[in-house]
């Protein structure tokens, strides 16, 4: 249970959070509980800085990109938003028109009633600001060209076809740029995360890797002390963009919740971005 202490009870500007536990909760349990209050803690409640600690300049900021979400109740109706008149794939999502032209973004489209997410990367190529017959009033996203596999599986699911995902994220992930240090048999290669959860990584990268593999990482964000954590590699993508993605192995508690800082001051990042 979570009860909120709120003025006159505590001074205003105090208010808190008491957390009640039981004994049948497992330390599993508690770990995802406090990460899950490090992920939400900076977007929703910023530590406050006195005035005159306050640094003289800002901390350099992540690159994030935005979330545009695609909500739909079926196959049939994804057919409304969706062409294969471009070879990449285009998708027609209504509203965040007050995003750029040529803005990067990540694309998520959710299927109801299949229980059913794909999202992939892609770029706002036009946007429609009067209501137009058999176009929505919001923007158009072309995906990138190395999201073969998600452009193959909307094109599976617009034709009907059977599809089966790996398991579901537990995790929603968040797509920012953070610098990513490596060992691979006592060499330090130096490579850059492109989306990052709570669960795992996609690391852009030159190296390959079998999976399974346990690949030590050291996460260095623009601001703030290098994460370092473990990763098992779950997949590896060769080609024009090579990359690797990972599985977090946290070793404590403390690693974990550290990680969930470092998502929560992302999400605070993608707050400040007009949607």
């Amino acid at each position: 249970f979570v009860n909120p202490v709120l003025e006159p009870a505590v001074p205003k500007g105090r208010e808190l959070l008491r957390t009640s536990y039981m004994a049948t909760h497992t330390r599993e349990m508690l770990d995802r509980a406090l990460a899950i209050f490090a992920e939400v803690r900076t977007p929703l409640f910023p530590k406050r800085v006195p005035a005159h600690a306050r640094p003289a300049q800002a901390a350099p900021s992540l690159h994030v990109r935005p979330m545009v979400f695609l909500p739909v109740v079926d196959r049939r109706s994804f057919a409304h938003y969706y062409s294969d008149a471009s070879p990449r794939g285009l998708l027609r999502v209504p509203g965040f028109t007050r995003l750029e032209i040529g803005q990067p973004v990540d694309c998520g489209v959710s299927f109801g009633t299949e229980d059913l997410i794909v999202q992939s990367e892609g770029r706002i190529i036009s946007k429609s600001l009067k209501p137009q017959l058999g176009r929505p009033l919001g923007i158009e996203v072309e995906l990138a060209a190395t999201e073969s596999h998600a452009r193959d599986l909307l094109n599976r699911i617009l034709n009907g076809e059977a599809v089966r995902l790996a398991k579901r994220r537990s995790w929603r992930y968040h797509a920012a740029a953070i610098d990513a240090e490596y060992s691979v048999d006592g060499a330090a290669l130096v490579g850059a995360v492109d989306d990052i959860s709570l669960e795992g990584a996609a690391v852009r990268s030159q190296h390959g890797f079998k999976r399974g593999t346990r690949v030590p990482l050291r996460l260095k964000p623009p601001a703030g002390t290098p994460i370092d954590v473990a990763g098992e590699v779950r997949w590896c993508r060769e080609g024009e963009d090579p990359a690797f993605g990972v599985l977090f192995c946290f070793a404590s508690p403390a690693e974990r919740y550290r990680l969930g800082a470092l998502i929560g001051s992302i999400q605070h990042a993608l707050s400040g971005i007009a949607a």
